[in-house]
């Protein structure tokens, strides 16, 4: 719904100066749709023609126009769904929200276009800072995201840009220390976007800053800002560098890995990105008005300040720090212990506390996902470890007890049969005859090439009733009427031949 008094202007200049619909509807800032309702109302557009030319289709939506008028009038930001689903109860027969949302889309009120002061910035007042992402990199079959941090001093325009695989507090901390050692030293301020490395809370104009990132600034001496939620404009500089970086730096680049991007990033920012015009007086260079800068600047503390990521991880029964997806490992007797993880860009450092922190490992940091990192000391002390811990295990006591089981097994493994069954066989033999007699029967089989345990169990049956009837001859008889009986044993060599241990 409109005023009277838009009303009344759309007819004004209608009836006395002829103006066509789409001249109306520009002068009075509405819809030509509405400045033709207006007319047919009045009389003053027939139906079905337009000022210009054409022929107006009619639309199952126009009854309900003024409706979604008076509610975009009410609720400036309701949403086109809700407009649908309210229209829809008041009998809108359509079953199109695109057609709705495109129709409220225009009748929506256009929002004024805001005019910007040019802020101006006295040397080494302000640097500005924020990250822009440029995609990803692939290690192995996980991605990580590839991010900009760039700092760009608001009176010379002088930027630093540096590539980092991640934007967390330890990457957002290093950017800047490596942006004030490119530029030499600090500026009064550094103006921020509202990131969670930067802000914890905001309410309006309430800002509170996170803890650790306070305590860098007062390492460097600076005021830390940020910006106001929704104006970019505030910090234009440093949008406006992104934009530069990503059309005159980053497009059709080529680069091996995340070091030769960042040694290619820095000859940019001293080379090409420092000779174009400086804004405010384009017959100068960016570096010329950096020199005039540089002397503004507040000077770099004796020491940088530490820039490690930092993490309390519990270690639990293998040997190995999970961090940052991967497993790194740790010696064997720190095992469910909790321990620190200290990484930088480049190392992973693993501290105990035993009671003054120690190091007890060091890694090279890797940027893959579902990794191990071992350092071949651990793996040799813990494999020592579990020989000494396993000397009686069932394995081990076969290979002791029966030297020939080692070529025995090997000639099972040979053919694909059970090991562990195996193992566990020879040891029941072991319990049952004896390792001696097992020995001789595993020494037998194996000369005669009939590695299976069904030959070992029919030569120790053989040997068992040999001792049996040496020593019932050997022993006296209870009776003596039975003294003198002889008995013919069956030659054992027959149940060789049946097996097969010999031939026939």
């Amino acid at each position: 719904m409109i005023s009277s008094e838009i009303e009344n202007e759309i007819l004004t200049k209608r009836r006395r100066l002829n103006w066509s619909v789409g001249t109306i509807a520009r002068f009075v800032r509405t819809h030509r749709d509405v400045v033709r309702r207006v007319l047919r109302k009045h009389e003053c557009l027939s139906d079905g023609v337009t000022a210009s030319a054409g022929n107006v289709r009619l639309s199952i939506l126009d009854p309900y126009v003024e409706f979604i008028e008076t509610t975009l009038a009410e609720f400036p930001d309701i949403c086109s769904s809700r407009i649908f689903d309210m229209i829809r109860k008041k009998g809108y027969p359509g079953i199109s929200r695109g057609h709705v949302r495109r129709s409220i889309g225009k009748l929506r009120s256009r929002k004024s276009k805001e005019a910007f002061l040019r802020l101006s910035m006295l040397p080494g007042q302000q640097a500005q800072v924020d990250w822009a992402d440029f995609g990803s990199v692939a290690f192995g079959k996980h991605q990580r995201r590839l991010s900009a941090f760039v700092m760009t001093l608001a009176y010379s325009r002088m930027s630093f840009l540096r590539f980092f695989y991640g934007m967390r507090m330890r990457e957002f901390k290093q950017g800047h220390m490596e942006a004030f050692e490119f530029f030499g030293g600090v500026s009064d301020s550094v103006l921020i976007d509202n990131l969670k490395a930067g802000v914890t809370e905001r309410i309006g104009s309430l800002i509170r800053f996170n803890d650790q990132y306070l305590e860098f600034a007062s390492h460097y001496a600076f005021i830390p800002k940020a910006a106001n939620i929704r104006r970019g404009n505030e910090k234009g500089r440093v949008e406006r560098t992104i934009q530069y970086i990503r059309t005159n730096f980053f497009a059709a680049r080529t680069w091996i890995d995340i070091d030769d991007l960042n040694a290619q990033a820095l000859e940019w920012s001293l080379d090409l990105a420092a000779d174009r015009p400086w804004p405010q007086d384009r017959t100068i260079k960016v570096r010329q008005a950096f020199e005039e800068e540089k002397s503004k600047l507040h000077s770099l503390p004796e020491q940088r300040f530490p820039a490690w990521e930092r993490l309390q991880v519990s270690i639990p029964k293998t040997p190995y720090a999970r961090f940052d997806g991967n497993d790194y490992s740790v010696p064997t007797k720190h095992v469910q212990t909790v321990v620190e993880v200290c990484a930088d860009e480049k190392r992973v450092c693993i501290f105990a506390n035993d009671p003054q922190p120690l190091q007890i490992a060091e890694h090279a940091r890797h940027y893959g996902k579902q990794m191990t990192i071992e350092n071949p000391d651990h793996i040799e002390a813990l494999q020592k470890l579990k020989k000494a811990g396993f000397e009686h295990s069932g394995l081990n006591k076969v290979n002791n007890e029966l030297p020939s089981s080692t070529l025995f097994l090997q000639r099972l493994a040979e053919r694909g049969e059970n090991l562990g069954g195996a193992v566990t066989s020879l040891l029941k033999m072991i319990r049952n005859h004896g390792s001696k007699m097992v020995e001789i029967a595993l020494e037998e089989v194996v000369a005669k090439g009939s590695c299976n345990l069904k030959s070992v169990h029919f030569v120790l049956a053989r040997l068992e009733q040999s001792g049996k009837q040496q020593s019932i001859t050997s022993a006296p008889m209870a009776n003596e009427e039975h003294a003198n009986l002889s008995v013919k044993h069956h030659d054992p060599k027959t149940y060789d031949q049946i097996t097969g241990i010999i031939e026939s």
